[in-house]
């Protein structure tokens, strides 16, 4: 096959090559004739388009060049056999200057156009090529592209698909989802990672990520849409396999928390019993002393229920304000003055970011000590955005700052920071404290860009 297409460009190439031949020495030859016998009248000076334009389509880079030569030889001719007649030198050099202005608009245009087509030609190599399916339709749903993707993720061939209803792709059970779609594209609206349910030819049931986008034309009018398709069912069905385990593991986590807090309950029970037939002061010092593990033990597993769902559920978008201030409503806060941020912003975080702000809030009201004032701002920065949770209390010391989100590091469970680390973290979302030792501490939490938006919007995580 490559042999046949090398074998033909070759003839190709003879054939353009004798064609420039014959078209330039019929235009110099019957041209040097008429002006030997000085007939300006039956000057054949448009014969020497066709070289030109041949040259100028053919090899667009020498265009202007092989016109500058044509118009060079036409001049020569013209000089060599004037006999000094103006008129004749003063019209052709009109003759010659417009040869050179076609080289350069035939050249210029077949330049144009051939750089436009290698992209047009890239751009449907690209979109062939393309796992995805990728389909084009009408703005009244009738499809009139369908790429290999489509093929292979719905079953219909292009001559299938082509001129057919998108509706064709629609489970006869579900809602038209694809109407309201189309309305938004009609409306010059996008549609990014739009998840839904799709039919293939045989019948399967496929689950599907869309992105559309309008197809307009040279006017700007919306003309169609262009949607493409990603098969997500099997992480559909990993995502599903994932929340049974997770909620088979929360249940099993529930009963034994309930177990080992009976047994310690229990264990309470023969604790105090047994102090009160112990005289020996140093048994006695001992008794106090598991009592005190105990009841260590019986606080951590309580602490570990409030975080059991750390991870479990998926992200979603958090005004900040509005879960700030859900996490100031859960203390009493007396007269601290609360001031929330200034700006609305959503955050993409794990469904537990309220306990990030919560247990700040309850450190600086354990340890603030001098503590009057609480707030928290929101700021853009070249890494995304930062929210500031800080207060005028004590601060946090040179000393403990290295240790600060450690786990086992504080005063209570030695668990609260160093879980609020891996609740941000989830998304992507890091924290810090950059706060001044006895003015106060500073709390930075950096979110990443693409993990916040304004409310409203439709970006992305």
């Amino acid at each position: 096959m490559a042999g046949t297409i090398i074998k033909m460009t070759q003839k190709n190439v003879v054939l353009i090559h004798f064609s420039l031949i014959i078209t330039s020495a019929a235009a110099i030859i019957l041209n040097f004739l008429n002006l030997l016998v000085v007939n300006p009248d039956t000057l054949f000076y448009l014969l020497f388009y066709i070289p030109i334009i041949l040259v100028a389509y053919f090899y667009p880079r020498r265009g202007i060049l092989i016109s500058g030569v044509f118009a060079g030889l036409f001049l020569e001719m013209v000089l060599l056999t004037s006999h000094e007649s103006l008129d004749i030198v003063l019209n052709s050099l009109g003759h010659a200057g417009v040869f050179i202005i076609i080289g350069f608009v035939a050249s210029y245009l077949v330049i144009t156009y051939s750089a436009e087509q290698r992209i047009h030609e890239r751009l449907v190599e690209i979109v062939e090529s393309s796992s995805d399916a990728i389909i084009g339709k009408t703005i009244e749903g009738i499809i009139t592209d369908w790429n290999k993707g489509a093929e292979e993720l719905y079953g219909y061939t292009a001559e299938e698909a082509v001129g057919q209803s998108i509706n064709i792709l629609l489970p006869p059970d579900r809602p038209d989802d694809i109407q309201v779609l189309l309305k938004k594209i009609s409306q010059g609206q996008t549609v990014e990672r739009y998840e839904t349910e799709r039919m293939a030819k045989d019948q399967r049931r496929i689950q599907v990520s869309l992105s559309i986008s309008p197809i307009k034309n040279n006017k700007g009018k919306i003309i169609g849409a262009s949607t493409i398709a990603h098969d997500i069912t099997e992480r559909k069905r990993a995502d599903e396999a994932l929340e049974v385990a997770n909620k088979k593991l929360q249940l099993l986590n529930n009963i034994t928390r309930h177990d080992i807090l009976n047994q310690i309950m229990a264990l309470s029970c023969y604790q105090n019993m047994t102090e009160e037939i112990i005289d020996d002061p140093l048994a006695r010092s001992y008794i106090e002393k598991t009592k005190k593990i105990t009841d260590t033990i019986s606080q951590q597993i309580s602490f570990t229920r409030e975080y059991q769902d750390i991870g479990v559920n998926k992200p979603e978008w958090q005004d900040v304000n509005k879960t700030f201030q859900k996490a100031v409503s859960s203390f009493n806060t007396g007269s601290i003055v609360i001031e929330p941020c200034e700006k609305t912003i959503e955050v993409y975080a794990d469904p537990l970011f309220e306990k990030a702000f919560y247990n700040l809030i309850d450190n600086s009201l354990r340890y603030g000590e001098k503590l009057t004032r609480i707030w928290c701002t929101c700021q853009e920065n070249e890494q995304g955005l930062n929210v500031m949770y800080e207060d005028n209390g004590i601060g946090i010391s040179i000393e403990d700052k290295p240790k600060l989100f450690r786990k086992g590091f504080g005063k209570n469970t030695g668990l609260g920071l160093f879980l609020i680390r891996e609740i941000l973290a989830i998304t992507g979302i890091t924290i810090t404290e950059n706060g001044e030792p006895k003015k106060g501490v500073r709390f930075e939490i950096q979110v990443p860009k693409g993990r916040y938006r304004l409310p409203g919007s439709t970006s992305p995580p």
